[in-house]
């Protein structure tokens, strides 16, 4: 319930903005641009912060869920934002000289090339896919002791 509530936020943020665009008549992008980035200002939040202290005091016991909106933030509702502001960026040229929907992609694709977040996750799939193990302990003891300050309250 509370993830589709932040999934309909997310909905009408985009929508609101990418109309807010249209009308004003901007650039080819500009839509999709402004509608990603008022979904982005709609849904960020700080959800573990400033909701445990207040969840935990209204509502004991149900603090949980702020933990589901966290990730639900960070794989779903960021990424998406992030392929929209790529394909804004790849459409936001001459109108005469707009690339078709495959080149876009490409480039948006190009670009993820270079975010080190992206390419540790694909690097992490494919050990897990190739080798199938659990990493060794002179590799997981230190990714351990770095991901214990971000682990949950």
């Amino acid at each position: 319930v509370i993830g589709s509530a932040k999934a309909l936020v997310f909905g009408a943020a985009y929508l609101i903005g990418s109309r807010s665009a249209s009308r004003a008549g901007g650039a080819p992008g500009e839509p999709l641009l402004r509608g990603a980035l008022f979904a982005i200002f709609g849904t960020n939040s700080d959800d573990v912060g400033l909701g445990v202290p207040i969840l935990g005091i209204l509502f004991p016991g149900r603090v949980d869920a702020l933990y589901v909106l966290a990730a639900m933030q960070a794989l779903l509702f960021n990424p998406l934002a992030y392929v929209l502001l790529g394909v804004s960026g790849a459409r936001s040229g001459e109108p005469a000289v707009r690339p078709s929907l495959a080149a876009t992609l490409c480039t948006v694709l190009v670009g993820l090339r270079s975010n080190m977040l992206v390419l540790s996750v694909f690097a992490g799939l494919a050990y897990r896919l190739i080798v199938a193990a659990p990493l060794p302990w002179f590799a997981s003891y230190p990714i351990e002791l770095l991901g214990r300050p971000f682990q949950p309250l």
